[in-house]
């Protein structure tokens, strides 16, 4: 038994040696309460009973050999420990089933021998012209665990061949099984084709038939191999769009319902897949899964329950799926269960918060944000929970009429909690951008601190880093949300009325936006052109998120481009390879680095270059508004065909 006391949930694990049979994360307990552990044997099922949980029952598919009788043992890790330890034996039964030898055989390790054994067990079971038309129970579970037998001592092809005559007895007890066993040698085997054929037949099954004889390690073989097919790259869903890891994270749903897994993997792989579909619009889907869960607490440790109500309170927010005062109930209920951990009520409270001011109640929000906020102060909790706090203070105050109160309750938090660790939190960022505090110290820090966390995933992210810092960043970065659009997605944020991926790509927009702002059109756009390049941003960020783009063909280059260091004599062939990707924002690609190298000075050939190819691509793809705004570009070419 596992001290897991820090989440207010125990893991119960079950050995036998060289083996984990089976484990279990225990719903919340309060770990400083005494707990009473009991556990009983009948031949080879096992009974582990904690206080008044449900209890686990294992079947273990070989008993312990008759030598080990009368042994007991209890491990107790972390800080636990043991105030009284009580054992009972019973005698052996007198009465032993015909398999007896033969489990005796295989506990000893001798597998050759034990499949013998079974094998002259099952031919004993065969009628008067040694056939097997209808194996009796024991027949049929020697026949099984023959083909075990032979597969733990290596002889898999006839291990196989044992599984696959199982399979064609229609109503033998262990067929599931048998196809169990015969889906993990196929993906030991590399046959991904045939695995997923028997995986169909497994989940087909009831779940007390289909993980029947298999082991936890065979349990994760199966499961891992099929959370991982087809998986090409690292990039989280939420930067990149995939219904590829949508249908891989539904599969392993779906393995883990049929399969009857631990129950704690059976609720991180119906959170993972509620959270894919929350990341794909499918809020209902998400929703019905989530109160699934919700449906069962005992089911739950604490941090299953906190994402579980802060996952179901965002969708809320942002469809009101569940209704937003059904909400607040469910934000209720969970309070005691979470009281001990200040981070998660804090978090619970501030979805109050949220809630409240998305029916309107803007004087209930503030106060009680004003009493959580006071509750967590001295207590520890991550810093980024606090800074959501004073942003939505903000937004609350500038709702209220006070947006001089609100700049200043920003600014009064940014300068509290800027400093290295914090710098590459969007939070920090939406801070020093509200409260116009940020400068090119700041910037600096939050650049190379975001770099850094990156550089594991986007490698060219610290190469980027490294070789330029532009000088326009600053000026980007402190007005990324200040301006309209910036303000408003920044409230959208802070509200939780998007969704999360939104959260994350945009930045990604406004960052490029402001970006290009200060560094292309020397801070002075009008309201077509920023249209135009935001538009282009999108779709550029649209075609990366669809696997249409990738580092090393595209957006390095592009890099490269905008810094001035892409050779002009390369650009058709880059060209051509971004016609594959974006085509029809090409031409908003090549204006914008017309201006850049305007910007820069002493390019002015490189820009006309680049305004040339842009009327070229805009003219192709129809693009009447950016020529139209080419035209009246100073200093720009003669538009006419």
């Amino acid at each position: 038994m596992q001290d897991a006391a820090a989440s207010g949930a125990l893991l119960l694990r079950i050995y036998r040696p060289g083996e984990l049979l089976a484990e279990r994360q225990l719903a919340a307990v309060n770990p400083n309460q005494p707990l009473k552990l009991t556990v009983s044997r009948d031949n080879n099922f096992l009974r582990f009973q904690l206080n008044e949980e449900s209890p686990l029952e294992i079947r273990e598919l070989f008993p312990p050999q008759s030598s080990q009788n009368g042994y007991s043992g209890v491990g107790i890790l972390g800080t636990a420990r043991a105030v009284s330890a009580m054992a009972r034996h019973r005698p052996t039964p007198r009465e032993r089933t015909p398999l007896y030898p033969a489990a005796e055989l295989y506990a000893k390790g001798n597998f050759q021998a034990a499949a013998a054994e079974y094998q002259h067990i099952y031919a004993a079971d065969a009628d008067a012209n040694g056939q097997h038309i209808v194996p009796s129970l024991d027949g049929q579970e020697a026949e099984f665990k023959r083909g075990v037998s032979l597969s733990r001592s290596g002889n898999r092809n006839a291990a196989r061949e044992v599984f696959l005559g199982i399979m064609n007895v229609a109503n033998h007890q262990w067929r599931t099984a048998a196809a169990a066993k015969l889906c993990v040698l196929a993906l030991e085997d590399k046959d991904l084709e045939r695995a997923n054929e028997l995986l169909g037949q497994m989940i087909a099954e009831p779940s007390a038939a289909t993980n029947r004889g298999l082991s936890v390690s065979e349990l994760d073989t199966i499961r891992n191999a099929f959370a991982n097919l087809g998986q090409s790259d690292s990039v989280p869903l939420i930067l990149r769009t995939d219904p590829a890891a949508v249908e891989r994270l539904r599969r392993l749903y779906e393995i883990d319902r049929a399969m009857n897994v631990p129950t704690h993997k059976r609720v991180r792989s119906q959170l993972r897949l509620a959270e894919a579909y929350g990341i794909i619009a499918e809020d209902h889907q998400a929703a019905y899964l989530l109160f699934e869960l919700l449906s069962q607490p005992k089911m739950l440790d604490d941090t299953a329950l906190f994402t579980v109500v802060e996952q179901l309170a965002w969708i809320s927010l942002r469809s009101k799926v569940p209704s937003r005062r059904a909400m607040l109930q469910h934000i209720e209920e969970a309070r005691p269960r979470l009281a001990h951990s200040a981070a998660a009520v804090l978090e619970l409270e501030l979805s109050r918060v949220r809630i409240l001011a998305a029916e309107g109640e803007r004087s209930a929000a503030l106060q009680v944000l004003e009493q959580a906020t006071r509750q967590v102060s001295n207590q520890s909790v991550d810093t980024a929970r606090l800074m959501d706090g004073e942003l939505l203070r903000g937004f609350l105050l500038e709702e209220g009429g006070d947006p001089q109160k609100a700049e200043q309750c920003w600014k009064d938090a940014y300068l509290k909690y800027k400093g290295p660790g914090n710098m590459s939190l969007l939070s920090i960022s939406q801070l020093g951008s509200l409260s116009g505090e940020f400068n090119e110290k700041d910037t600096r820090a939050m650049v190379d601190e975001v770099c850094r966390n990156a550089g594991d995933l986007f490698p060219a992210a610290r190469i980027a880093n490294f070789l330029f810092f532009p000088p326009e960043a600053p000026l980007a970065f402190r007005q990324m949300w200040r301006t309209p659009r910036g303000k408003e997605a920044a409230r959208r944020i802070v509200f939780r009325q998007c969704r999360v991926e939104e959260m994350h790509v945009e930045q990604v927009h406004l960052s490029c936006l402001e970006t290009i702002r200060y560094g292309a059109f020397d801070g002075q756009m009008t309201e077509d052109q920023e249209q135009l390049v935001w538009n282009g941003v999108v779709a550029m960020v649209a075609a990366y998120r669809a696997k249409q783009t990738n580092w090393a063909t595209h957006l390095t280059p592009m890099f490269l481009a905008w810094l001035g260091h892409y050779p002009q004599q390369n650009w058709p062939s880059l060209e051509r390879e971004f016609e594959k990707a974006f085509s029809g924002q090409l031409a908003i690609f090549c204006y914008i680095l017309s201006r850049r190298y305007k910007q820069l000075g002493s390019r002015d050939e490189q820009s006309a270059y680049f305004l040339e190819r842009a009327m070229v691509h805009a003219r192709k793809n129809n693009q009447v508004a950016l020529l139209k705004i080419m035209e009246q570009q100073p200093g720009g070419v003669d538009m006419a065909p």
